[in-house]
């Protein structure tokens, strides 16, 4: 019997069941399809109000959110998870806005709104990849 080694639990354990909210349908096939290459269960909306719904019926590891988008903006998604999760008292789920924009993210207090991360397009692929890990590792050692 082959012995399981830590390094291949540790691996298996970041497949993550992910939210992509992006109304760019380029965009949003990309990302399902690099992340499920990774392994990852990719859930993917083009409509921020559809995300929220989904969002609503289902538990997700993290989730992926553009900025500008029409009805609501990314910090509006952000802000109703961040509530949602309160509701239902549950450890707040992390989100990643993404943006085409150049925000000062220093100088931003974006975590009080809800946002754990913000990354810029184009989307540099390791940054987004450990911020997923890191964010894996964090529920299962809940």
């Amino acid at each position: 019997m082959p012995k399981l080694n830590v390094q291949t639990r540790v691996v298996d354990a970041h497949n993550a069941n992910i939210l992509v909210i992006e109304d760019e349908e380029v965009i949003l096939d990309m990302m399902k399809i690099l992340l499920e290459s990774r392994g990852h269960n990719v859930f993917v909306s083009q409509d921020s109000s559809v995300g929220i719904e989904m969002y609503e019926n289902h538990i997700y590891d993290i989730v992926l959110c553009d900025l500008a988008m029409p009805k609501l903006n990314g910090w509006q998604v952000a802000k109703f998870i961040k509530e949602y999760d309160a509701v239902r008292k549950r450890t707040k789920t992390p989100v990643v806005l993404i943006t085409g924009y150049e925000l000062d993210a220093d100088n931003i207090d974006y975590k009080k709104e809800g946002v754990d991360f913000i990354l810029n397009k184009p989307i540099e692929l390791d940054k987004l990849h450990k911020i997923i890990s890191d964010c894996s590792t964090e529920n299962i050692s809940k």
